[in-house]
């Protein structure tokens, strides 16, 4: 699962976050920026959280795209 979740986050990074965006998602879902030792279930709340941003940021694109 913590691959899945850095592959999310390079998704992110390609989608124009910054570091300190992703940090501050870290931090607000798990209360931490280290992600290597968390359990699995918060793993499981990061990935939610950072699929939905993902999909919002797709859809900020589009709507961009479409002006």
């Amino acid at each position: 699962m913590l691959t899945t979740v850095k592959e999310k986050i390079t998704e992110l990074k390609k989608l124009g976050y910054q570091d300190f965006q992703i940090r501050k998602i870290f931090l607000e879902t798990v209360n931490t920026t280290d992600i290597e030792n968390l359990p699995t279930i918060k793993l499981q709340h990061l990935l939610e959280i950072l699929e939905l941003q993902i999909s919002f940021a797709y859809k900020c694109k589009d709507k961009i795209r479409n002006k």
